[in-house]
């Protein structure tokens, strides 16, 4: 998650800049991948165990906020 955050922090600054195009572009794919791959960590957890509930619900939060600090990065683009 650490990583993920760091991940957004630099996008932002690419979008605020108005980076190159293409370094823009896989950053931002990069990132989709990602947090999509984290929402399958999260259906994953949640199939296996009701234990994971309230993990469910954090990265479920997680995830949220991970697609909307993208696209904010990218509207500020």
């Amino acid at each position: 998650l650490e990583s993920l955050l760091v991940a957004q922090y630099q996008l932002m600054q690419l979008c605020i800049k108005h980076g190159d195009g293409e370094v823009v572009d896989k950053a931002w794919g990069d990132l989709v991948r990602r947090t999509t791959a984290l929402q399958g960590m999260r259906s994953n957890l949640n199939m296996e165990s009701s234990r994971w509930a309230r993990a469910n619900r954090r990265l479920k939060a997680i995830n949220t906020l991970s697609l909307t600090l993208i696209t904010q990065s990218c509207e500020t683009y």
